[in-house]
C-alpha cells in the first residue's frame, strides 16, 4: 500500500508564488543583465569562480590551505566542478568560459596540484564586471524593498534560507522517488 501525503492548501500557495517570484526574478535578471553584457549563466560562472576565490583566500589566511600561503596561487576551479555547480553539462560550460576568456573576464592556468588539470580563475576585469553586475542586482533590490523595514528583509532571507536548506536536504533523501509518490498525491488533490 501505498503511502498518502495530504498537501495543505498553504504548501500549494506557497509552491506558486515561488514558481512566479522565479518567473519575474529571472526577467528582472535579464534586464540588469543586459546593462551589465552578461548573461544569467555568465554571471553564475563569475559568482561561482568568486565563492572559489573566497575559499582560498581565508584558507591561505587562516593557514588551513594545503599549499599554505601559496594556496593563493591555486584559486580557481575546474570546469567539470563548475559544471557540477552550476547544474549544466561539461561542454556548455567550457563555451561559456571560452567567451568569457576571449574578453578577458577569466583565465586558464594549470593546477599546482595536478600538472594535468587546468583551473578557471576570476582576472581583475572579471572581478570588477562581477561587482559592477551585483552593484546592479542589490540596488534593483533595494529600489524593489524600500518600503520594507530592515525586520522585514531579516525575516525573509531568514525564511528563505530555511526554505531552501529544507529543499536541499528532501533533494538529498532520495528526490525521484519522493516526487512520484507526491506528484501522485498532488493529482488527486487537485482534482
Amino acid at each position: 500500500m501505498s503511502e498518502t501525503f495530504e498537501i495543505r492548501p498553504s504548501v500549494v500557495r506557497l509552491t506558486a508564488e515561488m514558481a512566479n517570484f522565479q518567473r519575474t526574478y529571472r526577467k528582472i535578471t535579464s534586464e540588469v543583465n543586459a546593462c551589465s553584457e552578461l548573461t544569467g549563466s555568465e554571471l553564475a560562472l563569475l559568482r561561482h569562480l568568486h565563492q572559489e576565490e573566497k575559499f582560498h583566500q581565508a584558507a591561505a589566511e587562516k593557514g588551513t590551505h594545503p599549499l599554505g600561503k601559496d594556496g593563493l596561487d591555486s584559486a580557481g576551479i575546474r570546469i567539470n566542478d563548475l559544471a557540477a555547480l552550476v547544474h549544466c553539462n561539461q561542454s556548455v560550460v567550457s563555451r561559456q568560459i571560452s567567451g568569457l576568456e576571449k574578453r578577458g573576464l577569466v583565465q586558464r592556468r594549470p593546477d599546482p596540484r595536478d600538472a594535468r588539470a587546468i583551473l578557471i580563475a576570476l582576472t581583475d576585469v572579471g572581478r570588477e564586471e562581477l561587482q559592477d553586475s551585483l552593484h546592479d542586482h542589490l540596488a534593483l533590490g533595494e529600489r524593489a524593498l524600500k518600503e520594507w523595514d530592515d525586520e522585514d528583509v531579516e525575516a525573509m532571507a531568514a525564511s528563505l534560507e530555511k526554505l531552501s536548506a529544507q529543499f536541499r536536504r528532501v533533494i538529498r533523501a532520495d528526490l525521484p522517488c519522493e516526487c512520484q509518490k507526491i506528484g501522485k498525491q498532488y493529482r488527486k488533490f487537485n482534482d
